[in-house]
């Protein structure tokens, strides 16, 4: 078992991204798990969008993102007061 229950292989992202993208687009995943998409778009030199309520995989995405030294990424958690409501998007633009 990977990272996640339903972790896709990284090599599969991969040409799945760029069968469907060129560099430089923006690859969304609204339900990263554990940021597979993320890293492939990272390394296919696409700009990317994730969003995970689960803490746990929010913080196996984090990890991997460093993993591959790349830091310019913003992370925006969103959370209300009573809890109902916690949704985390990792956001990448590549600067030219």
């Amino acid at each position: 078992m990977g990272l996640h229950p339903t972790q896709k292989p990284l090599k599969l992202m991969e040409l799945l991204i760029e069968l469907t993208t060129i560099e430089g687009q923006i690859v969304c995943d609204p339900f990263c798990g554990s940021g597979t998409t993320l890293i492939a778009a990272l390394r296919l030199n696409r700009k990317f969008i994730g969003f995970e309520k689960e803490g746990k995989y929010y913080n196996i995405t984090l990890d991997r993102i460093n993993e591959e030294n790349y830091k310019k990424y913003i992370v925006i958690n969103l959370e209300n007061k009573m809890g109902l409501l916690r949704l985390t998007g990792l956001y990448a633009f590549r600067r030219q």
